[in-house]
C-alpha cells in the first residue's frame, strides 16, 4: 500500500510540471524596450581676436575672451547671419547653416579697414644762412638753425610772402605759392647790406653865454653830483640822471663806441645813457642766439627796429640818432628786457644803489637837470654849477 500511495505521488508532480510548463509556452516573452541614442545640441564656435563683438542675425551674443573664443550655445536651426566687429578693424560677416547635434566652427579674420590714402602736408623749407630770422606773411615763423635750415610746417595754400632777415645783410623778400602736399623749397641768399653814410654833423656853434658856454680846451673839473630818493619804486638804482639840451650849442657824435652785453641771458648794463649820435656795438656772450629789437623810442612806433639775431662772439652796431628811450627785447628769450636812453648832451649818469649819482665835468653855468627811470615819472629840476661843482637832491615817484 505504501508503494501505491507513493507512484501516486509521482504521478501528481509530474502532472504539475506538465501543466506549468505548458502554462509557460503559452505566455508572450517581454523585454525592456531599446534606447536611442542622445542627441547633442547645436552650437557655434567663433574664433576671432581678443574682445571682439559677436552678432547672430543682429542680436548681440557676447564677446570673444582673452584667447578670440566665443561659443554660442543651442542656435536655431537653419540658416544665420554671423557678423564680428572690433574697433579699428573692418567688420566680418558670414552666412552659416546650423545643422541638428552639429558644430558650426567659424574662423573670423579681422583686417585692417582699407583707408583712403591721406595727402602729406605742405611745407616750406628755407635754406639760408645760419641764425636768421624768417617770416611769413609778416609772422614770425622762427629762426633757422647751426645749419642755415628752417622747416615751416602746414602753411596756408596760395600765394605767400617770405622774408629773410639776418643783423648786417640786406633783407631777402620772396613770393611762395603753397600747394596741398608739396614741399616749397626757398634759397635765400642774404647780401651785404648796404652802410649808411655817416650823418653829416652840423657845425658846433659856441655862445659867449658863460653860462653855457664850452670852450675848447678849457679844463673840466666841476663835478655835478646828487642823490636820488625815490617813493613808490622798488629801488633807486639805475635811474638816468642828464643835462638837457644846452641852447646855441651843438655837440659831435661820439666816435667811441659804447657796448650792451647780453650775458647770462640778461642786458648787461640794464640801463644805458648814450648821447645822441653814439654807435651801440650789442654783443652776444651767451653760448645760444640772440636777437635786439625795439618796439619804439619813447613810444614813437615808426622808431621800432630789429636787428636780427646772431650767434655767440658776434656783435651788430647800430647808431642812436633820436632822442628817448629804447626798450630792448629778445624775441628769442622774451624774459629779456634792458634799456637804451638817448639824451642831447654828453653829461649824464646812472644812480648806483643808493641813488648816487656823479656827472664829471660839466662847465660852470646854469642847466636845466632831468632824470628817466624804468618805473618812475621824470622829474625836471633846475641847477647852477660853479667853480666848486654842485650837489642836488632829487625825488623821484611813480
Amino acid at each position: 500500500m505504501l508503494l501505491a500511495v507513493k507512484n501516486l505521488g509521482l504521478l501528481a508532480c509530474a502532472a504539475l510540471l506538465s501543466c506549468l510548463a505548458a502554462s509557460a509556452q503559452l505566455r508572450p516573452e517581454t523585454s525592456e524596450p531599446e534606447k536611442k541614442p542622445a542627441v547633442k545640441p547645436a552650437r557655434i564656435v567663433v574664433e576671432t581676436a581678443p574682445g571682439a563683438q559677436v552678432y547672430l542675425d543682429d542680436e548681440f551674443k557676447g564677446q570673444a575672451n582673452s584667447a578670440g573664443r566665443l561659443v554660442i550655445p543651442n542656435p536655431k536651426l537653419g540658416e544665420h547671419t554671423l557678423r564680428v566687429t572690433l574697433m579699428g578693424k573692418k567688420d566680418y560677416e558670414q552666412t552659416l547653416t546650423v545643422a541638428a547635434g552639429k558644430e558650426t566652427a567659424v574662423n573670423a579674420t579681422l583686417e585692417e579697414p582699407v583707408r583712403p590714402p591721406q595727402p602729406q602736408p605742405a611745407r616750406i623749407i628755407v635754406e639760408t644762412l645760419p641764425y636768421a630770422e624768417v617770416y611769413l606773411d609778416d609772422e614770425r615763423q622762427g629762426q633757422t638753425s647751426g645749419a642755415g635750415r628752417l622747416v615751416i610746417p602746414n602753411p596756408k595754400t596760395g600765394e605767400r610772402t617770405l622774408r629773410v632777415t639776418l643783423a648786417g645783410k640786406k633783407d631777402y623778400e620772396q613770393k611762395v605759392t603753397v600747394v596741398a602736399g608739396k614741399d616749397a623749397t626757398v634759397k635765400a641768399t642774404l647780401a651785404e647790406a648796404e652802410q649808411p653814410a655817416p650823418p653829416q654833423l652840423a657845425p658846433r656853434v659856441e655862445t659867449l653865454r658863460p653860462a653855457a658856454a664850452v670852450t675848447a680846451g678849457t679844463t673840466r673839473e666841476n663835478h655835478l653830483k646828487g642823490r636820488v630818493s625815490v617813493q613808490g619804486l622798488r629801488s633807486a638804482e639805475n635811474i638816468a640822471v642828464y643835462l638837457d639840451a644846452i641852447a646855441g650849442v651843438d655837440f659831435p657824435a661820439p666816435a667811441q663806441h659804447v657796448t650792451i652785453d647780453q650775458k647770462q641771458m640778461k642786458f648787461v648794463p640794464h640801463v644805458t645813457v648814450v648821447q645822441k649820435g653814439t654807435t651801440v656795438e650789442f654783443l652776444n656772450s651767451d653760448p645760444v642766439g640772440h636777437n635786439v629789437y625795439w618796439p619804439s623810442i619813447s613810444g614813437n612806433k615808426k622808431l621800432a627796429h630789429n636787428l636780427g639775431t646772431w650767434p655767440k662772439g658776434m656783435k651788430v652796431p647800430f647808431q642812436f640818432n633820436d632822442l628817448g628811450a629804447a626798450s630792448l627785447f629778445c624775441n628769442v628769450h622774451p624774459e629779456m628786457s634792458g634799456y637804451v636812453v638817448v639824451v642831447p648832451t654828453p653829461y649824464f649818469a646812472v644812480t648806483d644803489k643808493d641813488g648816487n649819482f656823479v656827472i664829471k665835468d660839466v662847465p660852470t653855468g646854469h642847466y636845466t637837470l632831468r632824470t628817466w627811470s624804468e618805473e618812475g615819472k621824470p622829474v625836471t629840476q633846475a641847477v647852477d654849477v660853479t667853480a666848486a661843482g654842485a650837489n642836488v637832491l632829487l625825488t623821484v615817484s611813480n
